[in-house]
């Protein structure tokens, strides 16, 4: 923020040089305050305010136009990301083969549809998100995006799992929104025939159908062991096997596991795994 100085200049009086003591010479700078409280100054581009009080705020303001952070770039189209666009238009992300193309949008793109809630009638997701279907829940939402570079999503929700790939293009995935479920503890998901599952690195977790496979058996699906459990390892193609949830910050995580010298490995947050020392 730059700042003004401003500068009071009085003015002498041409008219007479023969003053009284009984004349107010106050009224001489009453109007001299004029710009006291403009405090206005050229608009940065950057920092999510209307710095110069056009009502306009960021690459939305005219006074950005060409300026190298106003361009519609991937970075520019997550929630908390300064949209790239000018006014009228979205940064919003299309979907190209296995990556993301942003592109500049019409901003009734972005006009309806709430996060982790149902989209609008046409489509329609606030800014950072698109409409797509929730695996979860099986409906259409709009779901934020995230990336290892934008790993922070909106309310209660997590990013999903990423792996590390070359390009942040490869790297999108979206923001689910948190069941608050606990992993080691079935009966926080209802009970029955559904566990909660850790599925963030940040701890996020989701109650989900479980199977019925018992402790220390193998298993090739994530959700193939019975509740409290989960299939450590199904991506290995030597298979995985049946462990039980447990919480790093719980004095004996892994009481009455039949390991040998059983610890909590952690996976996420304070949730991991008991496996054997």
């Amino acid at each position: 923020m730059q700042h003004i100085a401003l500068v009071v200049v009085f003015l002498a009086s041409s008219c007479s040089l023969i003053t009284t003591f009984d004349e107010d010479q106050s009224g001489n700078n009453v109007n001299n305050t004029n710009n006291i409280n403009n405090t206005a100054g050229p608009e940065i581009c950057d920092n999510f305010s209307d710095d110069d009080g056009d009502g306009l705020s960021d690459c939305k303001d005219p006074d950005c136009e060409g300026q190298p952070q106003c361009e519609c770039r991937l970075d520019n189209a997550f929630f908390d990301s300064i949209d790239g666009c000018p006014a009228g238009e979205a940064c919003v992300i299309k979907l190209v083969g296995g990556g993301g193309d942003p592109l500049c949008l019409d901003e009734s793109r972005i006009a309806g549809g709430d996060f982790y809630e149902s989209c609008g009638i046409s489509g329609e997701c606030p800014f950072g998100s698109f409409c797509s279907m929730n695996v979860y829940t099986g409906r259409n939402e709009c779901q934020p995006w995230c990336s290892p570079q934008h790993p922070k999503c909106p309310g209660d929700g997590f990013c999903a799992y990423f792996e590390e790939e070359e390009t942040p293009e490869d790297a999108l995935k979206v923001c689910v929104k948190s069941d608050g479920c606990y992993p080691p503890s079935p009966a926080s998901c209802g009970g029955g025939d559904k566990g909660c599952y850790l599925v963030s690195e940040q701890g996020g977790t989701r109650c989900l159908d479980s199977g019925t496979t018992p402790m220390g058996m193998p298993c090739d699906e994530f959700q193939e062991c019975a509740p409290g459990l989960v299939c450590l390892g199904a991506n290995d193609p030597q298979g995985g096997t049946c462990l039980k949830w447990c919480d790093t910050e719980a004095e004996n995580p892994c009481t009455g596991v039949n390991l040998p010298n059983p610890w909590c490995f952690v996976l996420g947050g304070n949730i991991g795994v008991c496996v054997p020392e």
